[in-house]
């Protein structure tokens, strides 16, 4: 029971795949133990002929798990519409900002300088490519640390951000 998901951006896609311990090139297995994974099976519509709309680089394959619940999905078409594509991305969103803010908290609590808890993010995260620390060619290795680099730049001001709204605790004498 396979179904079509296309994320807003690259980042987004790489989080659903850490989400579910996916690899690139399989397609993405739900999981109802999965906050995500819960939401995207309680969202799926059914039709009789298939979906038509085409795919690309933004598009992940997900299997939804077989359950009481998605047991009429098998023998019919399972699609998103496009507002449930819009929520599940608002999702998907909403459980990486909590999982950056936690990430973040503990790390700074920890003493950890900003920069470094945004780079372990992303490698702990596996929001570039797996092979970063294991490379040894040096244009790979370049280009690699440019990725980590440009995606903790996005990650760091959407941290910086959030903590901005934040109110520190008023300190006591």
């Amino acid at each position: 029971m396979q179904i079509k998901f296309r994320t807003k951006d690259q980042l987004a896609l790489d989080y659903l795949r850490y989400l579910f311990n996916a690899t690139p090139e399989q397609p993405i297995r739900l999981t109802l133990a999965n906050d995500f994974g819960r939401m995207a099976v309680g969202l799926y519509k059914f039709s009789e002929k298939p979906d038509d709309r085409p795919d690309d680089s933004m598009t992940a394959t997900l299997v939804l798990p077989r359950h009481q619940i998605t047991y009429a999905a098998r023998t019919r078409y399972i699609y998103f519409t496009e507002v449930d594509i819009k929520r599940l991305n608002m999702i998907l969103d909403a459980l990486f900002n909590i999982d950056l803010d936690t990430f973040y908290l503990q790390g700074i609590q920890a003493g950890i300088p900003k920069r470094d808890i945004i780079e372990a993010f992303i490698i702990s995260r596996r929001l570039v490519s797996a092979d970063y620390a294991d490379t040894l060619n040096k244009r790979t290795y370049r280009s690699s640390l440019t990725a980590i680099r440009r995606k903790a730049d996005i990650i760091l001001r959407k941290a910086r951000y959030h903590f901005s709204q934040i109110e520190p605790p008023p300190l006591k004498k």
